[in-house]
């Protein structure tokens, strides 16, 4: 009799042990899944960065571009080129000049 009444209890501990590895498994199968889904955001955040740091230096190349052109069209309106020395200001600028101009007028 008294292995009859193991059977039970064994059969009742392994169906036990059974469940209980099938919600740890059940569990880190939801870990693993979340932990997943963070790094498919991650790569998403990361692709959203780079996109945007692209697109800043794209813009300020363009800024670098527009600057080095008006440089240019400076340097043709003054008769400069490359390489020539630099200008002397013929006059100093005076701020007692203005002092009685009404810029608001």
């Amino acid at each position: 009799m008294a292995s009859s009444t193991r059977r039970p209890c064994t059969l009742f501990l392994a169906v036990f042990l059974a469940g209980v590895a099938a919600l740890l498994v059940d569990q880190s199968r939801a870990e693993l899944f979340t932990a997943i889904t963070h790094l498919r955001s991650l790569q998403h955040t990361e692709a959203q960065v780079a996109a945007n740091v692209a697109h800043y230096l794209h813009a300020e190349q363009e800024r670098l571009d527009f600057c080095r052109e008006m440089l240019g069209y400076m340097q043709a309106l003054l008769g400069r080129t490359e390489g020539e020395g630099e200008y002397e200001v013929e006059e100093e600028y005076d701020d007692d000049d203005y002092d009685d101009y009404d810029f608001y007028s």
